[in-house]
């Protein structure tokens, strides 16, 4: 019978799950407020909600793309959410959302499939676009929520759990199985490892894209809503930003910018990393200025480590 071996490659792959369960060690033991139910509930709603655009992110970057608009679609699904739900009920109102922000990403891979416009310039410009059409269509105001049934959503537990977080989980095991399982999930590797050998192969490189944006958008309206009943209104500037903490996680997450690589379960840690930091970080007093560093610099080191993997696989 063989004794088990430590192998350095199996850490190294499962590195972010173990860097969670330390950085959750520490801060246990560290902050007495960490374990509060207030305070985990908190990190679990608004990082549910950071998930889910990372979930909608990863796919993009694993063709060796971008979105940069995911932040605007979220302002967008609030303010459509809020108006649809004050003429049709909530019920139409969220399906309204979420097709708002699946044809945003589908417009989005449009341009980035058939035209020569990199995606970095092209969901830059959908940025401004999304959020000018969300402060245009709603005035520059809040949308108020008239449903109580509605903003009930966003409280709503499962086994203590908030109800965002487990679809959270939910919607990153689908997607892993999705990645690993189904043909498309694994065109949408073959994409991001080398696009010319994918398309001699006969992979339809454009349609792959649109459907990685479309998904994007579909994941920023799940956040839309979210947001809208967390907060009781459809806000125009609803989301601002989280593009990068959603391009952040993914990136501590394992990710390549360079595309083709990268694990579901590692997004996931990805979020949970960035969600106790941000709560440590708060607990314990730090500046917002000093936590921008901090962050940045997280981000920094984990780029190069992937900068680093990739060079040496390379090398191989």
């Amino acid at each position: 019978m063989r004794s088990a071996r430590f192998r350095p490659q199996s850490l190294a792959r499962h590195g972010q799950v173990v860097a969670v369960v330390i950085l959750f060690g520490l801060a246990a033991v560290l902050e007495p407020d960490f374990l509060t139910r207030f305070n985990l509930s908190s990190i679990a709603f608004q990082y549910s909600v950071i998930g889910l655009i990372a979930l909608g992110q990863f796919p993009v970057i694993l063709t060796a793309g971008i979105d940069l608009s995911q932040g605007s679609v979220i302002g967008i699904t609030a303010v459509v959410t809020a108006m649809a739900a004050q003429v049709m009920g909530y019920q139409l109102g969220i399906v309204a959302a979420l097709l708002a922000g699946t044809a945003s990403g589908v417009i989005t891979g449009l341009l980035v499939a058939y035209t020569r416009i990199p995606a970095f310039v092209v969901t830059l410009g959908m940025m401004s676009i999304g959020r000018g059409l969300a402060l245009t269509i709603s005035s520059g105001r809040p949308i108020p929520l008239l449903n109580l049934s509605f903003m009930h959503l966003a409280h709503l537990r499962l086994l203590g759990v908030p109800a965002s977080f487990a679809f959270f989980l939910l919607c990153a095991a689908l997607l892993a199985l999705f990645l690993t399982q189904w043909p498309l999930g694994r065109a949408i590797y073959a994409v991001g490892g080398h696009e010319e050998n994918a398309r001699l192969t006969g992979l339809d490189v454009p349609r792959i894209k649109i459907c990685v944006y479309g998904f994007s958008g579909l994941m920023a309206g799940f956040a839309g809503v979210l947001l809208t009943a967390k907060i009781g209104t459809g806000h125009p500037l609803s989301g601002t930003g989280y593009e990068l903490v959603s391009i952040s996680a993914v990136i501590i997450g394992g990710a390549s910018l360079f595309g083709g690589i990268g694990r579901t379960s590692g997004i996931v840690a990805g979020v949970l990393l960035l969600g106790i930091l941000d709560s440590v970080l708060n607990l314990s007093g730090v500046s917002p200025y000093v936590q921008g560093t901090v962050k940045g610099s997280i981000v920094l080191i984990a780029l190069a480590f992937s900068q680093y993997s990739v060079s040496r696989s390379a090398r191989r």
